[in-house]
């Protein structure tokens, strides 16, 4: 389970619904890998997207 905030998903530029689908297809390609890195993962393709723009992003990941 994945729980963030609009930080992650909200880029000049881009489309929520479109970036709202990549962590779903982030997600999906890294779900046999530990959490934290997953979470690694999520943030730095979060801030690749940003070009540099700072937001506040706050991401929970829990394994169930």
């Amino acid at each position: 389970m994945v729980l963030y905030t609009d930080g992650l998903i909200e880029v000049p530029g881009s489309s929520i619904q479109a970036r709202q689908e990549q962590v779903k297809i982030t997600l999906a390609a890294h779900r046999d890998v530990p959490m934290e890195e997953f979470m690694d993962t999520l943030l730095r393709s979060s801030q690749e997207k940003r070009n540099g723009q700072p937001d506040d992003i706050c991401v929970i990941g829990i394994d169930v």
